[in-house]
């Protein structure tokens, strides 16, 4: 990994051009009334003033689509889109098709740009430095009441597939699965596609971006403020047994898409036998997205000397697990782990 401090080779530019690249602003739009003013207005006032702001409106049945229409007629660089409902994969999709510009970035419609800078600043450094596919910038929490960091890793300059795969495929590290954190090059993006009919979207993107992308630019530039919404579909209780399901489905998608570097061999155990631990707890439940999971679980199970070499990292129980699974084979072991779960559950109640 190749890191450059801000007052180093790879700095922003204070330098203001009067042709600078178009920034498609892509924002899914669905009942969100009460915050919907906040973001366009957040994207609009930026300082960096060459974007066009695509507004999808996905079939909205509050006054979402009113508003939308409201800026739209206010300022001529809003396009303004009216779909059926099909949800926001598919928005986001129709975003993408749609767009103009040399670079794309997401907005989620609930969330807002934290200062008027954001984009100018980080727009200098993708301007300077044209060789960066991707930028991500600051993330904050916000809710009614509070603002925290939620994703603010140092910035860096990271160079070569391997680096970025190993930086990203878990999700945990520098960078992160959040699509709206980011300004991409449009070329590194305008052929892929957000699968519909998943709540992990995000993750089977990123999946099939990882492959193709060799620099990537952590900034210190600005904020996006992802609004804390408990009521959610990914937080509601009576979604929990499908999010476990499409969560699985999403990181087994990734595992069986990752390019084949030893240097993130560990790593992969380790994503892998939690991936396997949630399928265990959940395997009875009759269900298409699973019974795919447990194929590529199958087929993913770790080689031998990757696994000696976890062990000699990791010298806990996840380990000792990962010997078990060895010796008596992944289905045996499966079954022996399943026996445990119900018997645990039998002492609770």
């Amino acid at each position: 990994m190749t890191k450059f401090s801000m007052g180093g080779d790879f700095s922003p530019c204070t330098n203001i051009f009067s042709d600078r690249p178009l920034l498609s602003i892509i924002v899914p739009v669905y009942n969100t009334e009460k915050f919907l003013e906040k973001c366009i207005k957040s994207i609009i006032e930026q300082t960096y003033n060459n974007i066009e702001l695509i507004l999808i409106d996905d079939g909205s049945t509050d006054q979402s689509g009113k508003i939308c229409e409201i800026y739209q007629q206010q300022d001529e660089r809003i396009k303004l889109l009216q779909i059926e409902n099909q949800g926001q994969a598919n928005a986001r999709n129709t975003g993408i098709a749609n767009s103009n510009g040399e670079y794309i970035t997401f907005i989620d419609s609930d969330d807002y740009i934290g200062t008027h800078t954001t984009i100018e600043d980080n727009m200098q450094i993708l301007i300077n430095n044209n060789e960066i596919e991707i930028l991500q910038y600051p993330t904050y929490l916000v809710n009614k009441h509070t603002k925290k960091k939620l994703y603010t890793p140092c910035e860096q300059f990271i160079q070569g597939n391997e680096a970025i795969t190993k930086c990203w495929f878990t999700g945990t590290d520098e960078i992160n699965y959040c699509i709206w954190n980011k300004i991409y090059k449009s070329s590194m993006i305008i052929d892929l596609t957000f699968p519909k009919k998943v709540i992990f979207e995000d993750i089977f993107f990123c999946s099939n971006l990882i492959k193709r992308t060799n620099n990537v630019y952590i900034s210190s530039q600005g904020s996006y403020c992802h609004y804390e919404n408990t009521q959610s579909i990914t937080r509601t209780e009576e979604n929990a047994q499908q999010l476990k399901i499409d969560s699985i489905y999403a990181k087994t998608y990734l595992l069986n898409n990752l390019p084949d570097y030893s240097s993130i061999e560990t790593k992969k155990i380790d994503y892998f036998l939690k991936i396997l631990r949630n399928y265990l707890e959940i395997y009875s439940i009759k269900n298409k997205k699973l019974q795919a999971s447990k194929t590529i679980i199958y087929s993913n199970v770790p080689k031998f000397r990757h696994c000696i070499d976890y062990m000699r990292i990791y010298k806990n129980k996840y380990s000792m697990q990962l010997v078990l699974m060895k010796i008596l084979g992944l289905h045996i072991y499966s079954l022996l782990y399943i026996t445990i779960l119900r018997s645990k559950k039998c002492v609770k109640s």
